[in-house]
């Protein structure tokens, strides 16, 4: 039932009330004795309508107020001489919209015109104050002594604040319900319909082709019997069960959509159940996001499978290369060493044939080979040794080449001192190879001539990053120099040839510098392998 329904019942039952409480006024009236009894009568008048809780006044032919009681003072806001003189015709009356209220509008003028009951006479007063009073007017005319209509008055200011506070929050509550992105119904226990918003009324006239009304029932024979079934399921569900909620198929479009619909029973104020409201909301494009991020799920999944698959494969291809190169080291480390040992066959070879030699510089020239022999030998000596097979930690292998060569020199411990500095730089084979036989080929020359006549010394080897790609090897000795600008006019030696040769070989350059000793500097580019 409606608020405006609800309203009307209550403001029948109000004029009901005063009809009768008017039937036992004229009642009264009728049985009232004639003039000897007449201020008997009108004592015991006053003394009732002094008790009634409602505003009553009397008014004569002239329209002039003849009794008054205190309710209607109270209801008005208006002293006793005030109504008597007339004060009351001063105020603004106005009707229910709102608009002035002529005064022949007024119930107790139409009473008198007309000559009969008016009931019920909506009419607002302004106050003193300038608030308004609203209330319910009656008159009922009396053709008795002086009386000409008697006045009832009800103060209906609250109810209608009420009704008003009503009427705003329906308004809101209907304005929510159309404005909201679902159709939203209601029905009676037999079916039919209460109410139904913008939307449901359109999903209606697109499945029937018309409008449906209120009172019809919205199991419409129109509609497929399987729908018209399983409807009244779903109706009869909530009745029993109270509130819940389906997914189904919506039968009005025609365009397939998901449809959530949400059931929830409506009770009476003794919780007894008369009917149920629907509220349906579209929640096709929701399922397809769903159905979509399922897709997307199932397809990551396989390609994570997928993934995984591959994952154990290229962990079982790195498995089998990582014993491949294990394989492929073991090998290389077996072909220094073997490289090692024919390097040192060819040392003993030469060693024998110096001893077979006289002459000297025959005899230099076959130490020379050996010592370069010996710094290849060495080479393939530290690969074989070392975990890594491509490259050469450069310190150590140069003291071991200063070493070697000290010892084949035959020289003092306490004669000549080498010292080394390459701190952290490590040498491929292309080029630990050349470095050596550099170092070899400077050592040599600074051990025969730098130092004669035992003469004490330094000869120094450092190796350093000149930047991030260059590296600048220097081999310095503290000896006599090199020989008179004359001499250094000469061709190159072997040996410096050499050097020259392998400088090139490194793609890099040799300087030669004599100042307090002599030394070669080498400038070439760092290579990873």
């Amino acid at each position: 039932m409606t608020s405006k329904h609800r309203s009307h019942n209550r403001l029948a039952r109000t004029n009901q009330r005063l009809r009768l409480r008017l039937a036992a006024a004229e009642q009264a009236l009728a049985a009232l004795p004639t003039a000897k009894d007449k201020h008997k009568s009108e004592g015991k008048l006053q003394a009732l309508f002094d008790l009634i809780p409602v505003g009553i006044s009397i008014l004569d032919a002239e329209r002039k107020l003849v009794f008054i009681n205190p309710a209607l003072e109270q209801i008005l806001a208006i002293r006793h001489a005030e109504l008597v003189a007339g004060g009351y015709r001063t105020r603004r009356y106005l009707r229910p919209d709102g608009t002035p209220m002529p005064a022949e509008e007024f119930a107790s003028a139409r009473a008198i015109k007309e000559q009969r009951a008016v009931y019920a006479v909506e009419t607002g007063i302004e106050k003193e104050d300038g608030q308004i009073v609203w209330v319910n007017v009656s008159a009922v005319p009396v053709p008795f002594h002086d009386w000409s209509v008697i006045v009832v008055t009800t103060d209906i200011t609250k109810r209608k604040a009420a009704e008003e506070a009503l009427r705003a929050s329906q308004q809101s509550l209907e304005s929510l319900i159309e404005n909201t992105d679902g159709s939203i119904w209601s029905v009676d226990t037999a079916y039919q319909l209460i109410v139904g918003n913008r939307l449901y009324h359109a999903n209606v006239r697109a499945a029937l082709g018309r409008p449906q009304i209120q009172g019809e029932s919205v199991l419409a024979p129109e509609l497929p019997q399987a729908a018209l079934a399983e409807w009244r399921i779903y109706y009869d569900r909530a009745i029993q069960n109270g509130r819940f909620s389906i997914e189904a198929a919506t039968r009005f479009m025609q365009e397939p959509h998901i449809v959530e619909y949400r059931f929830s029973p409506i009770k009476n104020t003794f919780a007894d159940v008369v009917g149920v409201t629907v509220f349906g909301r579209d929640i096709t494009e929701r399922k397809q996001a769903e159905e979509a991020l399922r897709r997307t799920l199932a397809e990551l999944a396989a390609s994570n499978a997928d993934l995984d698959r591959q994952t154990h494969e290229l962990q079982a291809s790195e498995l089998r290369l990582r014993a491949l190169l294990a394989e492929k080291e073991v090998l290389l480390k077996e072909i220094h060493h073997r490289v090692k040992n024919n390097l040192q066959v060819v040392m003993s070879l030469l060693r024998l044939q110096s001893r077979q030699i006289a002459d000297v510089q025959a005899m230099s020239a076959l130490r020379d080979s050996r010592q370069r022999v010996e710094v290849m030998a060495l080479v393939h000596e530290l690969l074989y040794r070392t975990n890594n097979v491509a490259r050469i930690n450069a310190e150590p292998y140069f003291r071991q080449l200063g070493s070697q060569l000290i010892r084949i020199y035959e020289m003092k411990p306490d004669q000549i001192t080498v010292t080394v500095t390459a701190t952290g730089l490590h040498l491929s084979l292309d080029q630990a190879m050349p470095c050596g036989l550099i170092i070899s080929e400077l050592l040599s020359n600074s051990l025969k001539y730098a130092f004669p006549d035992g003469q004490r010394g330094v000869i120094g080897i450092t190796l350093h990053a000149t930047s991030p790609d260059m590296l600048t090897l220097k081999v310095w000795d503290t000896g006599v120099g090199l020989a008179p600008t004359a001499e250094l006019a000469r061709p190159l030696s072997l040996g410096m040839t050499l050097v020259q040769d392998l400088a090139r070989q490194l793609h890099g350059t040799a300087v030669t510098t004599s100042e307090s000793g002599v030394t070669t500097t080498i400038t070439f580019p760092l290579r990873d392998s």
